[in-house]
């Protein structure tokens, strides 16, 4: 170099600015520019500078430079090198690339840098995932990027592991599936505050709402395509005040009734014996009609009974037996009468003849205790409504005809 800077210099010289230059040793930039500025012919040499910025100096095009590029590197420095060179550009030893997205695309896709697939990628401008995964494509380093897609399905379709992707998932709905996806591409936490409604299968859910990677807003709805328990319902009841929309697999009403919060979609289905305090409570627990047309048997205090036969988001057969567990008026076992042809377990409050001759229907299950002055007619209607003996010892006057 030393000998043709001399050379060129050289005020008794004269060259044509047109020679071709081939420099044994390795030359700086600034060495290989001087050369440039006195000749358009092609220089051979080999660059001592490795810096990608330094480097990136170089003037003019078409020559010959033997490049190495080390560290970090910005992806328009490369390209520029590489238009400098008609040599390959050794950027194997470049531990991390950084730029916008389409000069990094540009680098890694030309034909004229040899990168080592193991640099890390930091891209300083939002991109696809399409762009995301091309960069994918041809490093197993960590590449740091925003991503400008936010649709839970299209960036679930992220590929890699261990990416330091900045997601934020637009409002709507989200599947679960896709938030878990999501998270699993990125170290990242995932913005899932906007997200309105999650579905998906239990399974994914649960990992949704419990994952650390994901940040949701406390306040989505969520839907899901499965049958889930009351410990399952009641786990996203916990992390969620949004309305949760379900099929419930539990049929005993005693469990159906751990049910937490109010306001849910529950599609529940009650079978075998309820205890009608236990139905109220599912009741409240849903905006759904409750389907306890499989309850055979409804038990309990007379007024949790009659707020579940009547209750218009419980739905019974009309078949089912009832049994009471406190004392009930005529009035009151006739009111469960008129709803259902099931027998009837009551324990009577009134003692009165006249008062127990107004219970309607028969084979019901009533016990009665009848006291004071009884007309025999009386006596005998009631016999007919009740199948258990009726205790009528305190009878003090019997009246009636023979």
């Amino acid at each position: 170099e030393a000998d043709i800077a001399t050379a060129i210099a050289a005020g008794g010289i004269t060259l044509s600015t047109h020679e071709a230059i081939t420099v044994s040793d390795a030359v700086t930039v600034a060495q290989a520019n001087s050369f440039q500025a006195a000749t358009d012919g092609v220089i051979t040499a080999t660059l001592s500078d490795h810096a990608a910025g330094t480097l990136a100096g170089l003037n003019g095009t078409g020559n010959a430079y033997t490049v190495t590029v080390t560290g970090s590197a910005d992806a328009a420095d490369l390209n520029t090198i590489d238009g400098a060179t008609t040599v390959t550009v050794d950027a194997s030893g470049v531990t991390a690339l950084t730029g916008v997205e389409a000069d990094i695309a540009n680098a890694i896709a030309a034909g004229g840098i040899t990168l080592s697939t193991h640099e890390a990628v930091t891209v300083s401008d939002a991109v696809t995932v399409a762009q995301a995964n091309g960069i994918q494509a041809v490093t197993d380093g960590v590449i740091t990027a925003t991503l400008s897609d936010t649709s839970a399905a299209t960036l679930a379709g992220l590929n890699g592991t261990g990416n330091a992707y900045t997601v934020t998932v637009a409002a709507g709905s989200a599947a679960a599936a896709d938030l878990n996806a999501i998270d699993a591409a990125t170290t990242v936490a995932v913005g899932a505050s906007a997200v309105t409604t999650l579905t998906g299968l239990e399974a994914d859910i649960a990992t949704a709402v419990a994952a650390g990677g994901i940040t949701l807003s406390t306040h989505e709805a969520i839907t899901v395509s499965d049958a889930v328990t009351v410990a399952q319902a009641n786990s996203f009841q916990a992390v969620t005040d949004g309305v949760i929309t379900a099929t419930l697999s539990d049929t005993s009403a005693a469990t159906l009734a751990g049910l937490n919060g109010t306001g849910n979609a529950y599609t529940v289905t009650v079978t075998g014996s309820a205890n009608a305090a236990d139905l109220n409570t599912i009741d409240g627990a849903t905006t759904v009609t409750v389907d306890a047309s499989g309850v055979t048997t409804l038990t309990g205090l007379e007024s949790d009974i009659a707020t579940a036969v009547a209750a218009g988001g419980i739905t019974l057969s009309t078949h089912e037996a009832i049994t009471v567990s406190d004392a009930v008026t005529v009035a009151q076992a006739n009111s469960f009468q008129a709803a259902t042809d099931g027998v009837i377990t009551a324990t009577l409050s009134d003692t009165s003849a006249a008062t127990l001759a107004g219970l309607n229907g028969t084979g019901n299950a009533y016990t009665v205790t009848v006291t004071g002055s009884a007309d025999a007619g009386d006596l005998n209607t009631i016999d007919a409504a009740t199948t258990v003996t009726v205790d009528a010892s305190g009878v003090t006057a019997l009246t009636g005809v023979e």
